[in-house]
C-alpha cells in the first residue's frame, strides 16, 4: 500500500451507468480529470458510493487514481530482486478507509495520516467516504529542528480545522465526532497534543484496527 506524491486522485460523479461500465467511462474522460501526460500513468478507480436518493439517484461517486508508472515499476523491480511476486498494489487513501471503516458509527469521523511531507485527510460517515484531501507541508526533519516540526504540525492542524468547518457548512451543521491519527508523524507527541488543543475534538491514535489481530511485533 503506497503513499506517494507520484499518485494523484480526483473525486468525480458519473452518470447512472452499470458498475462494470465505470472504468470505460473514466478512460474516455481522463483528459478532463488530469492535466498530465497520461501515457506515464496507470489509472484505476475506487467506487465510493452510489447515490440512492434525490435528483442524483443512481449516479456513482468515484475516486479516480493515477499512479506514475515509474513508481509502480520500482516496486516491481524490488519484488523481483527479492524473488517475490506482487499480488496487488493499493493506494494508501483506500487503505485508510478500510482501516477506519470498522470504527465508524452513525456520526462522522476524520482520519489524518501524517507523513514527512504530506498528509491525507479523510472524512467518513456510516462506513462511506465523504471526502478525502491530500495536503502538503514538511515536518522539517532535514535539519532536526523542533521549531520547524512544530510549525508544520500547526499548519496541518489549521488545515484540519478548515476541513471540519467546510464539512459542517456543507452538511447542515453536522460535526466531526472523532479524529483518528496515524502515520509516521503521529509518533510526534506534539501532533496529538496540538490536534486535541486546537480542534477541541476527541482525538486518538489509530493503533488498532477492528477485525485485525496482531500476534507478533518486530
Amino acid at each position: 500500500t503506497v503513499f506517494s506524491t507520484k499518485i494523484i486522485t480526483r473525486e468525480v460523479v458519473l452518470p447512472a451507468i452499470k458498475v462494470h461500465q465505470i472504468q470505460a467511462v473514466i478512460e474516455s474522460n481522463l483528459s478532463e480529470y488530469f492535466p498530465i501526460e497520461l501515457s506515464d500513468y496507470k489509472i484505476s478507480h475506487m467506487l465510493i458510493n452510489t447515490i440512492r436518493d434525490g435528483n442524483n439517484a443512481g449516479k456513482h461517486k468515484v475516486l479516480v487514481i493515477a499512479a506514475e508508472k515509474v513508481l509502480l515499476q520500482g516496486y516491481e523491480k524490488l519484488a523481483d530482486e527479492m524473488g517475490l511476486n506482487i499480488m496487488d498494489i493499493d493506494y494508501t487513501g483506500n487503505s485508510i478507509i478500510q482501516a477506519v471503516r470498522g470504527s465508524v458509527g452513525a456520526g462522522a469521523v476524520m482520519a489524518v495520516k501524517i507523513e514527512d511531507e504530506s498528509a491525507i485527510i479523510t472524512i467518513m460517515k456510516q462506513g462511506t467516504m465523504v471526502m478525502q484531501r491530500t495536503v502538503n507541508y514538511t515536518l522539517g526533519r532535514q535539519d532536526d529542528s523542533p521549531v520547524s516540526a512544530v510549525e508544520a504540525i500547526r499548519t496541518l492542524v489549521g488545515t484540519v480545522i478548515r476541513v471540519t468547518d467546510f464539512y459542517a457548512s456543507n452538511n447542515d451543521g453536522d460535526t466531526i465526532e472523532q479524529i483518528y491519527i496515524s502515520g509516521e508523524g503521529s509518533k510526534e507527541d506534539v501532533s496529538l497534543e496540538f490536534m486535541i488543543e486546537q480542534t477541541q475534538l476527541n482525538c486518538r491514535l489509530l493503533d488498532t484496527v477492528r477485525g485485525v489481530t496482531v500476534t507478533k511485533k518486530a
